[in-house]
């Protein structure tokens, strides 16, 4: 998380999401590999799509991404989170599969002397919720 401690030693106030691709298991088991890989690809071709213009987009392990935006570009967030809803939607009537993502967001600022660990977890925290929402919802 190199990019999240360049920003707390500057000072730097950012935000980050963290996000979560939903089901990629079940893509996996029951459609094969590279229909997994191809969500994959298609969430982070969304997720560029929305955030390439205003933070740094990393994948930080099979299913997970991180987009981190820095000071001053905070109030593109809710845009881009709705373009990827939007999008979402768009790709699902194309695909087999259904592409779901889940996010939580954090900012440096919630609360003071925060850490960019602690900012990550609280992103994390908060995505988690939101895919345990997701799962309660469409049962």
């Amino acid at each position: 998380m190199d990019f999240t401690h360049r920003y707390a030693r500057r000072a730097l106030k950012y935000q980050i999401i963290s996000f979560d691709v939903n089901d990629l298991k079940i893509v996996n088991d029951s459609m094969g590999h590279a229909a997994g890989d191809a969500l994959l690809k298609d969430c982070a071709e969304i997720l560029n799509s929305c955030f390439d213009d205003v933070g740094h987009i990393v994948r930080t392990g099979g299913d997970e991404f991180l987009v981190i935006i820095t000071e001053g570009r905070k109030s593109f967030v809710t845009r881009g989170l709705k373009k990827m809803e939007k999008l979402e939607a768009e790709y699902n009537v194309m695909r087999k599969y259904h592409i779901k993502i889940s996010y939580g967001s954090a900012d440096s600022s919630e609360q003071e002397n925060m850490t960019p660990d602690m900012v990550l977890r609280l992103a994390d925290d908060r995505m988690y919720q939101m895919k345990k929402d997701k799962r309660f919802s469409n049962s």
